[in-house]
């Protein structure tokens, strides 16, 4: 597995994302971070070769989440997941205007899952085994 890119304009957020990693041996040093999307555009651009996981927000400033995970895609990156308050309709909405399917990035509705299922989603998620639509039959 190679770094894992996080992006989220808000600390909290990042925080939680992270701390579920930690809680599945994701070392600091492989987690970048990005407050808002241009920022997350550069890692992205600038590690495409080392990123294996995109983990990010829709709403965020400069670029939003489906603008980052398409760059990423493009650049070979598969291991895509958008986390919104947006419901996964709207989100898989979004990302269709930007050519993405939800079989190629996983949707995430914030409001929905605590601490301990995100850690469970993310463990699958890092694992490649996790299917969209997953959460729905759970």
């Amino acid at each position: 597995m190679g770094m894992i890119l996080v992006a989220d304009d808000f600390e909290s957020e990042i925080a939680l994302v992270k701390s579920c990693l930690a809680m599945l041996g994701v070392e600091d040093s492989e987690i970048l971070v990005a407050l808002d999307g241009a920022h997350a555009l550069e890692l992205i651009e600038n590690h495409s070769g080392q990123i294996s996981h995109v983990i990010s927000d829709f709403n965020m400033p400069f670029y939003n989440g489906g603008q980052v995970l398409k760059l990423a895609y493009e650049l070979g990156i598969r291991g895509l997941m958008l986390r919104s308050s947006h419901s996964v309709p709207t989100l898989e909405q979004k990302i269709a205007e930007y050519g993405l399917e939800g079989e190629q990035v996983e949707l995430l509705c914030k409001r929905e899952h605590d601490s301990s299922q995100l850690t469970y989603i993310l463990r699958k998620f890092l694992q490649n085994s996790f299917k969209s639509g997953m959460l729905d039959s759970e």
